[in-house]
């Protein structure tokens, strides 16, 4: 009874709760900045500049001891060996026969599964192969519809480096396309995610609350909407390729994805990226390319911690 009086003796006079703050601050050693970045560097500082610095200068990464099945790097890097076989293969590049290559990809997947993971696979890479069988299948009349249409794989997994501000930036485009009857280029990438996002929702997002401490170069007005990059791949694609594309008539670019729905694969174009948006685009790689040489990587951004491997 004593204990009981004294847990729930009464109140004593209430004090207003102060404000929350964080319990502790990181102050990390400062490294030099990089004197280059990958491409997706340049989103990786978009999403938040402390978490570059961590990831790029400090060269820190999560460790995973108990994993039991692919990642979604590890799927995309999957689908895209039987793909890049298959843009490779000289026969195959202009070849309109559906079956055909859908035999050559189910079978580089199962030639590339087996020197990976071996004979005897765990129930989740199973499961995750069959994923990818179908998503390369439906790939394939894909690229089959695409052949016909005229457009010719010109280039595979092809490296470049750019320079932004004295920031060597470097890239690797999946593949180029060549129109034979139009004289277009088009950059494709290939996307694995669940879910086929479009271009454009993967490079801009809405404007949020604080995003107006932001500098003005990450903004640009789609449309009569206020908007703010969130990547910059496919804009530093087609800078990369203006100055290899001799003959081209014009440059385009897009995804070309393989979504968990097999039914939604599908080539998505960015027609709309030409002009002043990407010209923003130029501008914001220029502006986050300085920021970078001038070690700029702070304040970090708000993130859910299911996200967050820091």
């Amino acid at each position: 009874p004593g204990r009981v009086a004294f847990l729930f003796r009464p109140g004593e006079a209430a004090r207003p709760s102060p404000a929350w703050t964080r319990a502790w601050r990181l102050v990390p050693r400062r490294g030099p900045p990089p004197a280059s970045v990958a491409v997706t560097g340049l989103r990786a500082w978009l999403a938040c500049p402390f978490r570059f610095y961590l990831q790029q200068v400090r060269r820190l990464e999560p460790v995973e001891p108990a994993k039991t099945e692919l990642d979604a790097r590890d799927f995309g890097t999957l689908c895209h060996a039987a793909l890049e076989a298959m843009a490779r293969e000289p026969a195959l590049r202009s070849c309109t026969d559906e079956k055909l290559l859908r035999d050559f990809l189910l079978g580089e997947l199962e030639r590339v599964a087996r020197e990976r993971f071996g004979a005897q696979l765990t129930l989740p890479l199973v499961v995750q192969l069959e994923s990818a069988r179908q998503r390369l299948t439906r790939a394939a009349a894909v690229q089959a519809r695409a052949q016909a249409e005229g457009w010719i794989i010109e280039r595979v997994e092809w490296p470049f480096t750019l320079d932004l501000g004295g920031l060597e930036v470097r890239g690797k485009i999946d593949r180029v396309d060549r129109h034979a009857g139009t004289g277009v280029w088009r950059v494709l990438d290939y996307k694995t995610s669940d879910t086929a996002v479009p271009p454009p929702k993967s490079h801009l997002r809405p404007r949020r609350l604080g995003d107006e401490q932001r500098p003005g170069w990450m903004g640009v007005t789609v449309g009569g909407r206020e908007q703010i990059w969130a990547d910059l791949q496919l804009p530093l694609y087609l800078r990369a390729l203006a100055g290899e594309a001799t003959g081209a008539t014009s440059l385009e670019c897009g995804y070309f994805n393989l979504p968990k729905a097999a039914g939604e694969t599908a080539i998505a174009p960015w027609p709309e990226l030409t002009g002043d948006l990407l010209a923003a685009a130029g501008a914001c790689a220029e502006g986050v390319a300085a920021a970078i040489r001038a070690g700029a990587f702070w304040p970090p951004a708000e993130m859910p911690a299911d996200r967050d491997p820091f």
